[in-house]
């Protein structure tokens, strides 16, 4: 029996387990199982350890704190650790609109990445006064109602639990590679095609001045890890300008320098008026923060936005750990350097393997996806459960992504050496092959 079937017998048939075996600890970018067996991390807890299992730093971190004391509210009794990470993470706002005016930022912490989005939404309806939600195709941003309301993808995350929050409609994502004009590779403006589709929708579904905000992963995560084209974040920036709708970054596997800049934002040199962070932030400790500009977070009356646990001060000075890590082990350069070489690497056997439609991704944050026909398209979601199988008998951990099932997702440590990061290639690929 292996440790899925076991699970099955105790957990709800859904919550599903990808790995077949019962880790025991991690070591930086290596996990080992309770009868010892090795596996090169590919996953990290769904982009958590950026900067690796167990890092010594972190480890000391949470250590010290709680020795200190586990749990005070910071809405009753506030502590100065709170207030530093909010600093940290304003730093890595844009001081200045483009126009040279000074931009005042505050911060929030919470637990999860679905709080994250759930204040998020809170926050935009304040605000503005207006209603409506808008997400993106594809998107995930989370299993509470708010959250799961936001998400794209119906099977598994919303079928049958409706119904969801009203007001939320979703909007297409330009993603280039199934674009619905046929892609740039026809000479299609991916961007421009979505954005006119988005200004239609202003005509025919739902009227600009009642929309609150638009909620958007930079880059797609669990759909399937489409990047935008350099020229659409910047149009949906211009449009929610001129239309009063305030644009929201869902950074919360995007961030913590997971793509190569610490925000993925920044390389799209697009100022957001909120900021999503979880995941990475704590190193594996449960912390989320709403990074937004001052007069929209404070729309809210006092005691309307709160969480008994959220920004723990335990949790905090994991991220602050992360933080330091981050900076003295220059993350974004490993992750764009790192995520490079894995990129090439891939696209050579996409030459040479017909079953790979695409590679895509930046940084440390990459898919490759499976088709059964280059030229159809038409998605390969049986191959996936077969190479992530082989994968794990091998010894890589890796999972798989995509609204159509028919991904896999590279999301390794940050600082994972380079012989892991090679062999963990060389894993896949065998894998790839020999179910090609």
């Amino acid at each position: 029996m292996d440790f899925r079937e076991r699970a099955r017998q105790i957990v709800p048939h859904a919550y599903a387990i990808a790995c077949p075996y019962a880790i025991d600890r991690g070591e930086g970018s290596l996990l080992f199982t309770s009868e010892g067996k090795r596996l090169i991390d590919f996953t990290t807890g769904i982009a958590v350890m950026n900067v690796g299992h167990a890092h010594p730093k972190v480890v000391a971190a949470i250590q010290q704190a709680a020795a200190k004391g586990t749990h005070y509210c910071f809405a009753i009794m506030g502590y100065e650790s709170y207030l530093q990470l909010g600093e940290r993470l304003i730093q890595q706002m844009p001081a200045q609109t483009p126009q040279g005016k000074p931009i005042h930022w505050k911060a929030a912490f919470f637990n999860s990445g679905a709080e994250a989005v759930e204040n998020a939404i809170k926050i935009s309806r304040y605000a503005t006064g207006r209603q409506t939600i808008l997400a993106f195709e594809h998107a995930f941003h989370g299993r509470t109602y708010g959250a799961m309301s936001l998400t794209s993808k119906p099977i598994p995350y919303r079928r049958k639990l409706g119904p969801f929050l009203p007001e939320v409609l979703h909007l297409p994502y330009p993603t280039v590679y199934r674009c619905a004009c046929a892609g740039a590779q026809n000479g299609c403006d991916c961007a421009q095609v979505t954005l006119d589709r988005i200004k239609q929708m202003f005509t025919t579904r739902i009227p600009a001045d009642e929309v609150a905000a638009m909620v958007i992963e930079p880059i797609v995560g669990e759909g399937g890890f489409y990047v935008p084209p350099p020229s659409f974040l910047p149009g949906l920036r211009e449009l929610c300008d001129q239309h009063g709708i305030l644009l929201v970054f869902d950074e919360v596997q995007t961030g913590i320098a997971r793509t190569g800049t610490f925000f993925r934002f920044q390389a799209a040199g697009v100022t957001p008026d909120m900021v999503l962070t979880a995941k990475a932030l704590g190193g594996g400790m449960p912390i989320s923060g709403v990074i937004g500009k001052a007069d929209v977070m404070d729309s809210v009356h006092p005691a309307g936005l709160g969480s008994t646990f959220g920004g723990n001060p335990v949790s905090v000075a994991a991220a602050h750990a992360v933080l330091d890590v981050v900076e003295e082990e220059d993350l974004c350069r490993q992750a764009s350097e790192k995520g490079a070489h894995a990129k090439r690497v891939m696209q050579g056997w996409q030459e040479h393997l017909a079953i790979i439609g695409d590679v895509r991704g930046e940084g440390l944050m990459l898919a490759i996806e499976f088709v059964k026909d280059r030229t159809t398209k038409e998605p390969n979601k049986e191959i996936v459960p077969q190479i992530l199988n082989t994968c794990y008998e091998n010894g890589l951990a890796i999972l798989s992504a995509g609204t159509f099932g028919n991904c896999v997702r590279l999301l390794p440590a940050l600082n994972i050496p380079d012989d892991l990061l090679d062999e963990g290639l060389a894993i896949l690929e065998s894998a790839i092959r020999k179910h090609a």
